[in-house]
């Protein structure tokens, strides 16, 4: 992982891993403009057979409302109307919302039978079902999710740039991402929107905001940092 320093800016990618303190977090999405939801999809089977759903027992399925089969149960626990899987995914969230940020948090997102992850969302005859309903204000914004480890519960984070032009994230009181752990300095980092692009920078925090990378390029008289578990590696090109 590159780690950085304070006044060093990184350009934030969708997909990247990003690491505060021992805290991990994916970049889910970053948004400029009103596009297609680009959360992560499942495509699923539809029941053809007047099956009943195991929520609500009910046989009765339209196009606003399928039968669906979103994990690995059989018989007759295999469906479930898209409205009831909703029910069920919204009843495992928390939901804390501040003026910048509304945040979900959760233990785990599964099937009570089988133990198979749900979808965020679902595709069924060619029409696409939110699943897991986050907030998406109007752009620009940025969705984070945490990376649960030991045990810890899982989160998701949507952040509004709307009216700012950057947010702080840290474990203390005046950050606008609270991040609840001690080796998270109470300002760790900030990310600002700055001409179409969102920019990770370190807010002199003391273990650093790390990005994982699968390559980086050297500049002359560039100095780039990489941590490898433990050990710090710094690597500088000089000029012959």
């Amino acid at each position: 992982m590159i780690r950085f320093q304070k006044d060093q800016t990184h350009l934030l990618r969708q997909g990247e891993t990003l690491k505060f303190g021992r805290i991990k977090f994916l970049v889910k999405e970053l948004r400029t403009s009103l596009l297609p939801d680009p959360l992560t999809q499942r495509h699923v089977e539809v029941d053809s057979a007047n099956n009943t759903c195991k929520i609500c027992l009910s046989e009765q399925s339209d196009e606003e409302n399928p039968l669906i089969s979103p994990c690995n149960c059989s018989g007759t626990m295999k469906f479930i109307h898209v409205d009831c899987l909703k029910m069920c995914v919204t009843s495992q969230l928390t939901v804390k919302t501040t003026e910048k940020c509304v945040s979900y948090t959760w233990k785990s997102i599964n099937c009570s039978l089988c133990g198979v992850p749900f979808p965020n969302s679902v595709t069924a005859n060619n029409r696409t079902h939110a699943i897991l309903l986050v907030n998406q204000p109007e752009p620009p914004y940025f969705i984070l999710e945490s990376l649960a480890s030991h045990g810890s519960s899982r989160g998701m984070h949507s952040i509004s740039l709307k009216n700012t032009e950057s947010v702080l994230l840290g474990r203390g009181h005046d950050s606008d991402i609270r991040i609840s752990d001690i080796s998270v300095s109470r300002l760790h980092a900030r990310i600002k929107y700055h001409g179409d692009n969102f920019y990770l920078e370190d807010y002199n925090s003391k273990f650093g905001t790390l990005v994982q990378v699968e390559n980086t390029e050297l500049k002359d008289s560039e100095q780039v940092s990489l941590q490898c578990g433990r050990s710090l590696l710094e690597f500088k090109l000089k000029n012959k």
